[in-house]
C-alpha cells in the first residue's frame, strides 16, 4: 500500500532501513524491487545491525504484496 501511496504522491525513490537477521522481510523488499545500498552498524542497537535498501518509486514489482 505503502509503494502505491508513494507513487501517487509522485515520489520518485523510495527507501527503508530493515533490521539484518530479519531476513523473510529482506526477501520481500527485494521481491518488491528494493536493492540494499547501505550497511548500517548498530543501527538499532549495539549488534543489531541495520540496511538501508530503496528503489525507484515508479518500477514494477516482481511481486505483489496483498
Amino acid at each position: 500500500a505503502m509503494i502505491k501511496i508513494a507513487q501517487a504522491r509522485q515520489a520518485v525513490r523510495i527507501t527503508l532501513e530493515v533490521e539484518t537477521t530479519n531476513e523473510p522481510a529482506i526477501l520481500l523488499y527485494q521481491q518488491l524491487g528494493f536493492a540494499m545500498v547501505e550497511q548500517l552498524p548498530d543501527y538499532y542497537a549495539p549488534g543489531r545491525h541495520g540496511l538501508r535498501m530503496t528503489r525507484p518509486a515508479h518500477i514494477q514489482s516482481a511481486t505483489r504484496a496483498a
